[in-house]
C-alpha cells in the first residue's frame, strides 16, 4: 500500500478536515508552489503556460491584470509586478505562484505576486511596508508593527501574523531570514534557467522553482494555535520536524508539550476515537448516513455529487419517514437539521468550493426552515473558508457559496496534496454569512415537490 502521512484537525464531536499526503508523489499538486511560466496572451487576464501541456489544458494558469500595477522593486523583472498589459509579450518568462488548483477543464489560478508564509510573518517580495493582523489591537499591535519596521528586508513587505505578538525580535528575524532565503532560491533558480535557456535557444519555463510547505509545516503554521489542545502524530520523523519548526519559530515550551508521539499498535485515528475514523471514511463516500443521539433517523442520509458547475447535495429521510410516529413535517425538520450539521462538516472535510445546492426535504412551516438555517450557520462557524448562503427557498433549496482552501476532492482522492495549501494568514474564525435573497413571488412553490426527498 502507498505510504501516506495523514493529518486530521479534530473538533468536537468529529474531525474538521482530512489531509492525506502521498509521499511517493511529491509533484502531484502544484498548489502554493513558485513556478516559472511563459506569458502567452491577454484579454482581461494573462494566461501562462506553467506546467506543460497544450494550450487550454489545465496546466495553463491565469492571473488578473489588476495585480500587476504600481509596484516596484529589485525583483520586478522576475515577477512582472510593474508591467501593465501593453508591456507583456508572448514568451516572456514570469515567476508565479499557484494560488488555486484547476478543476475539471478550468486551469489553475496563479499570481505574479508570490508570498512566502511563516508561522509569525508573511514575506511579500517586491513590496513595501509593514502590515499587521486585524486581530491585534492596542499595545500588541503597536509592538508588532514597531518590531516589524526594524526587521523588514529591503524591497519586501511584511504581514505580521497574530502569533507574532508574543515573539521576540530575534525569533522574528530568524523567521524572516528563513523566508528570505527561500525567495533567494527562487530568484537564483529563475535567473539561472533564463540564462541557460538563452544559450540553448529555448524557453526556460515552465518549471518548478520552489515547493510549497510540507504537511508538518502546514500544521504548525496554520492549524496548531491556541485553540488546539493536542497534536498527535504517529511518525518519529514528523514529530521531530514539527518540534524543530516550533522551536525555530519561537513557540513556548507549553505549546511544544502539546505535541504527542503516538506509539501504540493501532492506527492513530482509531486511538483518538471512533468518530474520527468514521468521519475520515465518510469523506470518501458519495452517500453519508445521518446520525442522531436517540437513533430516531434510521436510513436518513445525504448524497453528495460534484459536477463541473456546482456540487449538488440531496437530503433523504429513508425509513425515518415511515416508522416515526410524528407527523411528516416534524420528521422532515428533524432530518434536515441533522443534515445541515453533517453538510457543514462534509464541506470542510472534502474542502468543497464554489456553488453548492442543497435540496432539503420539503418543509412548509417557516419556523422549521429557520431552524435548519440556524443549525447550518452554527455548524459552519469553525470553517476557515469564507462561506455565504441564502435562506431556504420555497422549493426547499439552499444555495451556498464556499471558498475552496485547497483543491476540490472527489471520490477516493480526498485531497490532492496538503503541502501546497494556500494561506490567508489571519482569516477570521467563524466566517459564515447568511444573505437575504429576493422575496419570491406568491405563487412560487405552489403545488411543487410535495413528496420530494421522502
Amino acid at each position: 500500500a502507498r505510504e501516506r502521512t495523514r493529518a486530521g484537525s479534530r473538533s468536537v464531536p468529529a474531525s474538521e478536515r482530512f489531509y492525506p499526503n502521498p509521499r511517493s508523489e511529491p509533484a502531484s499538486s502544484p498548489l502554493g508552489d513558485s513556478q516559472g511560466g511563459d506569458f502567452e496572451e491577454a484579454y482581461s487576464s494573462a494566461w501562462l503556460r506553467s506546467g506543460g501541456g497544450p494550450r487550454g489544458a489545465t496546466h495553463h494558469g491565469w492571473t488578473p491584470w489588476k495585480q500587476h500595477v504600481a509596484t516596484k522593486g529589485r525583483d520586478s523583472e522576475l515577477t512582472g509586478a510593474n508591467k501593465v498589459v501593453e508591456h507583456w509579450r508572448p514568451g516572456m518568462p514570469v515567476v508565479v505562484q499557484v494560488t488555486r488548483l484547476g478543476s475539471g477543464h478550468k486551469g489553475p489560478r496563479v499570481t505574479a505576486r508570490p508570498t512566502l508564509p511563516g508561522r509569525n510573518v508573511v514575506l511579500c517580495p517586491d513590496g513595501e511596508g509593514v502590515y499587521v493582523s486585524r486581530k491585534l489591537a492596542g499595545q500588541a499591535r503597536a509592538y508588532v508593527k514597531a518590531v516589524g519596521a526594524t526587521v523588514v528586508p529591503s524591497d519586501c513587505a511584511l504581514i505580521m501574523r497574530t502569533e507574532a505578538a508574543g515573539v521576540s525580535k530575534e525569533v522574528l528575524e530568524m523567521d524572516i531570514r528563513s523566508l528570505a532565503d527561500d525567495w533567494d532560491v527562487v530568484r537564483e533558480r529563475a535567473r539561472a534557467a533564463v540564462e541557460a535557456a538563452g544559450l540553448q535557444g529555448r524557453s526556460p519555463f515552465p518549471r518548478r522553482l520552489l515547493d510549497a510547505a510540507t504537511v508538518e509545516q502546514i500544521l504548525v503554521r496554520d492549524l496548531f494555535g491556541e485553540r488546539v489542545a493536542r497534536l498527535t502524530v504517529d511518525s518519529m520523523s514528523s514529530y521531530e520536524a514539527i518540534v524543530s519548526d516550533l522551536r525555530r519559530t519561537g513557540a513556548t515550551d507549553e505549546i511544544i508539550r502539546r505535541v504527542r508521539l503516538h506509539t501504540g499498535p493501532e492506527n492513530v485515528f482509531d486511538a483518538l476515537g471512533k468518530n474520527v475514523s468514521e468521519a475520515v471514511e465518510s469523506a470518501a463516500d458519495e452517500r453519508v448516513w445521518l446520525k442522531s443521539s436517540d437513533e430516531s433517523l434510521p436510513g436518513a442520509h445525504i448524497v453528495i455529487q460534484q459536477t463541473e458547475a456546482l456540487t449538488a447535495i440531496d437530503v433523504n429521510a429513508g425509513r425515518a419517514a415511515f416508522i416515526n410516529d410524528s407527523d411528516n413535517e416534524s420528521v422532515a425538520a428533524q432530518v434536515n437539521v441533522a443534515a445541515a450539521k453533517e453538510i457543514a462538516l462534509q464541506l470542510r472535510l472534502r474542502d468543497i468550493g464554489g456553488l453548492v445546492m442543497i435540496d432539503y426535504i420539503d418543509m412548509h412551516d417557516r419556523a422549521h426552515r429557520k431552524e435548519v438555517e440556524t443549525a447550518f450557520l452554527e455548524a459552519a462557524q469553525h470553517d476557515r473558508a469564507q462561506l455565504t448562503f441564502l435562506p431556504i427557498s420555497p422549493l426547499g433549496v439552499m444555495e451556498v457559496a464556499r471558498e475552496r482552501l485547497q483543491g476540490n476532492n472527489s471520490g477516493r482522492r480526498i485531497v490532492a496534496d496538503v503541502k501546497g495549501m494556500p494561506v490567508d494568514p489571519d482569516r477570521p474564525q467563524g466566517g459564515p454569512r447568511r444573505v437575504r435573497g429576493p422575496r419570491p413571488p406568491p405563487w412560487a412553490g405552489a403545488g411543487v415537490g410535495r413528496g420530494r426527498g421522502r
